[in-house]
Order: structure tokens, then sequence, then C-alpha cells
């Protein structure tokens, strides 16, 4: 083969050379951005995830698993979320979640009923628990929880948990 044709020929090569090399760094640039797209999805699927294991925990009510855990609710709830005198005052507490208004006559029942809202709204089993029943009539409101091996009755106004009966 003479030179210039070798001269061509190396020429050609060249340019598919150049070309090549100009596609792989295509495919390379590419390559790059769908592999940081994929860790992107992979953490937005992993954020996801979590999210929806949170949302299942709180939307399968249960008890509370111990005295101790029920007393940190109690006592967060007692201080985060208990209305102040001020604000029941002022009708500034917004009850129930659906914007209605609270009277001044904020008494046991509707602070028990509003711990049990909480609870609820947490992920927790509680109900309103009358005390002091004479014959059709009641004293007293508060709240009953299932914590450990036994049922808890809770005083809203004040945070007092007590033991009423232990599970079999």
């Amino acid at each position: 083969m003479n030179k210039h044709w070798q001269k061509i020929l190396i020429g050609i090569l060249l340019i598919i050379a150049s070309t090549l090399s100009f596609e792989y760094s295509i495919i390379g640039t590419k390559y790059d951005a769908l592999s940081n797209e994929h860790v992107q999805t992979l953490k937005t699927v992993q954020t996801q995830t979590a999210l929806v294991v949170e949302l299942r925990k709180k939307a399968i009510l249960q008890n509370f698993s111990d005295l101790n855990e029920l007393q940190l609710w109690v006592d967060k709830w007692t201080v985060e979320r208990k209305p102040t005198v001020l604000s029941i005052l002022n009708h500034t507490f917004a009850f129930g979640g659906n914007d209605e208004l609270y009277s001044a006559y904020y008494d046991c029942d509707d602070i028990s009923e509003a711990m049990q809202r909480d609870a609820l709204r947490c992920g927790y089993l509680m109900s309103v628990f009358p005390v002091g029943i004479e014959s059709t009539t009641f004293n007293h409101l508060g709240c009953l929880a299932e914590a450990g091996n036994g049922y808890w009755y809770i005083e809203p106004q004040s945070g007092t948990i007590a033991l009423i009966a232990e599970r079999d």
C-alpha cells in the first residue's frame, strides 16, 4: 500500500476514533445522569416507605406498651397539649380538630375528651372513664388506658395515673 493511501486510511481511522470517543463521552454523561437519577429515586422510595410505615403505625391503634410509655405520653400531653386557662377563657382552643370553639365551661368531661382525641391522633387507644358512679349519675370523668399488664385511670386535669385492675 502506498503512503498516500496509508495517510487516508490513518485519517479515516482518526475520524472514526474521534467520533467513537465523542459518542462514548455522550454515553458516559447519560450513564452518570441515569445513575444519579437512580440514586435519587432509591432515596425517594426509602423516604416514602418510611413514611408509609409510620402512617400505618398511627393508623392501627395500639395500647401503650407499658406504664413508662403511658406516663411519658401523659406528661408530654399535660405540658404541650393541655389547654391553658387563658386559651379557654379567650375561646381560642379549637376542640376536636374541627375548629369548634369551646366555652369557658371547660371541665372534667371536656378535658378527658380532649385527651382521648389526642391519644387517638397519636395512635393510642384511650377511653373516657366515669368515676364515682351512683345509680345513673356520675361525679367525675377521667380517662382509661391499657398499658403493660394493667388498666390505668388517668386524671387529665393533673396527669395522675392510678392502676385500676391488672390483666389476667
